[in-house]
This record gives C-alpha cells, structure tokens and sequence, in this order.
C-alpha cells in the first residue's frame, strides 16, 4: 500500500474569512489529524499522519513536515526547535547546522514575512503559487489544486523535461513542477 505521510499547508495574504475555508479545503483528503493555526495574515495548517508538528512562538508560527537527527535537549517538538533555533541564531546560521528531512514554513505576523524551506536535500516535497497578493502551499500539489486561483494546466517545458528523468531530480528546473501555476 501507499505510506501514509504528514502533509503541511497554508496561506499568507490578506486576513479574511475565506482563507481558513481555503486552508481546510488544501487538506480535505489527505489523512491523519489536522490543526490550523493563525496569526495576523497567515494561516498554516498540517494533516498529522508522521514526523511533523506545528510551532508557535509569540506572533511567530511555523509548521514542520519531517524530523530532526538531532535530538532535543527537551521534549520540544522538532518544529518548536526548528523555530527557536531561527529566533536565536537566525535562519541561515541554524539551518546551515541542521540536519534531518524536512520541509517547513515559518510565519513572522509582526513582520510580515513567510519563509518556505526544506533540508540540505530537498527530499520532502514542498510546492507554492502565488495568486495576487496571497501565496499558498503545500506539500501535495492536489492541495494547491483544490484553490480556484491554481489550474491544473500542464507546464509543457517540464513535461519534455520529465520525459527524460525522475521529476524530482531534474537539473534545470529545481523551482518548476508539473502544473503551470505551482512552484517548488
């Protein structure tokens, strides 16, 4: 059978209504418990289902699919280490230290900034478009496809290019996927 994994979504735009049914409609069908949490323009969300978790720090959010090699000196979650590692040593300086398997997305409310990452290798697969003034994510492109501003128009460059290799290693083309309107 198919593995069953943890899957991570969210938005960052405008503070309405709408975005939380958007939220919730990214991770209609993938299994495992959900959580969604906000704070000011982002909403972030995850379909627990293996290693991840959801972290909050004052007006900072992050939400974490996969796991850290390294231990905790606590029994903190990896994404509430993950979090506190970019608010002590900054982003860069942790995560250049960092090693595990991972993909994240780290809201800074005050700022007003979102911040999508993955490990070194980029194994976990973590896919974005942006619509405007409101950007979306999710682990899955079928979660960014369920939101009416994503088609499911194919991108014909990485579809040649899919051809000749697995989508995930293609050289060239690290940022494309599948569909015209996601990113990875």
């Amino acid at each position: 059978g198919l593995a069953i994994m943890t899957r991570i979504a969210g938005l960052w735009g405008p503070d309405d209504k709408p975005r939380l049914a958007s939220l919730e409609k990214m991770l209609r069908g993938f299994q495992g418990s959900q959580e969604i949490v906000s704070s000011g323009s982002c909403s972030l969300g995850i379909s627990l289902a293996g290693p991840g978790s959801i972290a909050q720090i004052g007006e900072h959010l992050l939400v974490l699919d996969g796991l850290l090699y390294e231990p905790a000196a606590s029994d903190a979650s990896d994404a509430h280490v993950l979090l506190e590692g970019f608010l002590d040593r900054g982003l860069e300086a942790f995560l250049s230290s960092s090693i595990g398997d991972f993909a994240f997305a780290w809201c800074d409310a005050k700022q007003g900034a979102l911040t999508l990452g993955r490990d070194h290798f980029g194994m976990r697969p973590l896919y974005f478009s942006v619509a405007g003034s409101t950007w979306a994510f999710c682990s899955q492109p079928r979660g960014l496809l369920s939101l009416e501003s994503v088609t499911a128009e194919a991108d014909q460059g990485y579809v040649v290019r899919y051809g000749a290799m697995h989508y995930r290693l293609i050289e060239g083309g690290g940022e494309t996927s599948p569909y015209r309107d996601i990113l990875q």
